[in-house]
């Protein structure tokens, strides 16, 4: 489970504005549970790590780097 604030994602990413405050299930919802069997761990910490700090940082060896790009895109 990773916590993160619905206003700041929204903010950063127009996807998680609909998701949040547009006609969507989970606009009404205070806890949103979004499943994301296709990424690890890692993956989504890089990711909400630029969400949040807007910087990047990742090992360009790790053979997921790739996946992570498509995140934040």
């Amino acid at each position: 489970i990773v916590y993160s604030h619905k206003w700041i994602l929204s903010a950063r990413s127009p996807i998680f504005s609909k998701i949040f405050f547009g006609s969507m299930r989970e606009s009404t919802q205070q806890i949103v549970k979004i499943p994301l069997d296709h990424v690890s761990k890692e993956e989504l910490e890089i990711f909400l790590r630029y969400i949040y700090a807007a910087e990047l940082q990742f090992d360009k060896e790790d053979e997921n780097w790739g996946n992570v790009l498509l995140g934040v895109m």
